[in-house]
């Protein structure tokens, strides 16, 4: 299991780049991710300050990820 940081969720969030996007996805559907409270609150500023998110784009990102199998979500 992998532990990810912010910047992953970013590019996975954000499809700035295209290829790094695709290369998260990948990775995420072949290994077990683990992602903290911390990156999951980091990546909510990130999105809502830099990328201008509304909270229901935010929410709907968070509940994607949720729903991934690979994916475990920090209690």
């Amino acid at each position: 299991m992998l532990v990810v940081d912010t910047n992953l969720l970013i590019q996975l969030a954000t499809c700035d780049v295209a290829a790094d996007r695709d290369a998260v996805a990948r990775l995420i559907g072949k290994t077990e991710i683990r992602v903290s409270k911390t990156v999951l609150l980091e990546a909510e500023w990130a999105l809502r300050s830099r990328y201008e998110y509304s909270s229901t784009q935010v929410l709907a990102f968070f509940a994607y990820l949720a729903g991934l199998s690979s994916v475990y979500l920090e209690n």
